[in-house]
């Protein structure tokens, strides 16, 4: 149920998606709580290819939860995961973001650019 979403395939390598030697894929992660409504921030990004720029953010999630990755994380991913239904900029504003900024700082400008968090 938790791990990182498969992309879709034409807009990458299998040599970028290595973590999945490590983890299965799953239905809920850090990115699609965070990108719950890809369709709105990638016309906020905008120009010829707005995925290519989304892209590299989601693997860096990826693979942040596959090093982090214990059964304690994938508890509480549920928990925000069902949350984020019902409250979803609650959710990633106030469970998932704070952690990951301190985290992985290179974020933090993506957010605040595409995101208004």
């Amino acid at each position: 149920f938790i791990g990182p979403r498969p992309e879709v395939s034409e807009f990458f390598d299998k040599e970028t998606f290595q973590f999945l030697k490590k983890i299965k894929p799953g239905i809920s992660d850090f990115a699609s709580i965070i990108f719950r409504d890809e369709t709105k921030i990638l016309e906020r990004i905008g120009g010829d290819n707005p995925y290519a720029k989304l892209l590299p953010l989601k693997l860096k999630l990826a693979d942040y939860y596959s090093r982090k990755k214990s059964f304690l994380l994938d508890l509480r991913l549920v928990v925000i995961t069902i949350i984020a239904i019902m409250f979803p900029e609650f959710a990633s504003k106030f469970f998932l973001l704070p952690s990951l900024i301190i985290d992985i700082p290179s974020i933090k400008g993506f957010l605040n650019r595409y995101l208004y968090y």
